[in-house]
C-alpha cells in the first residue's frame, strides 16, 4: 500500500471564470498524524505562495485530516460526495439485513 496526498486549488479569476489545478500529488510516507498532514499542507501553501489566500479546505471526514485542516487555521468543509457515499453505503447494509 502506497499513500499519497493530492492538493488541488479551485478559484475564480479576475474575469470571474472558474479555475482548477492540481498543486501537488506526492507520496506520503510519514505517520498520518494531524501534525504531519498539517506540515505538508502548509509546505504546499508556502511553495505556491498562496498564504493568506486559502478560504476553505474540502476533505473527507477522517479525524486526522479534519484536525490537520483545523490546525492550519483554514475553514474545514466536509466533502459532500464522500459523506453522501457513506450514508448510502450504511443504508444499503441496513437494507441487506432486512432483505435477506
Amino acid at each position: 500500500m502506497t499513500n499519497y496526498i493530492a492538493v488541488t486549488a479551485h478559484y475564480i479569476t479576475e474575469q470571474f471564470e472558474l479555475g482548477s489545478c492540481l498543486l501537488e500529488c506526492f507520496q506520503f510516507t510519514e505517520r498520518h498524524t494531524a501534525e504531519n498532514v498539517k506540515s505538508e499542507l502548509m509546505r504546499v501553501v508556502k511553495d505556491w505562495n498562496i498564504e493568506g489566500k486559502v478560504v476553505d479546505a474540502v476533505t473527507d471526514n477522517a479525524a486526522n485530516i479534519v484536525a490537520a485542516v483545523k490546525q492550519t487555521g483554514f475553514k474545514h468543509v466536509p466533502c459532500f460526495a464522500r459523506t453522501l457515499n457513506l450514508v448510502v453505503q450504511d443504508a444499503l447494509q441496513s437494507l441487506a439485513a432486512v432483505l435477506l
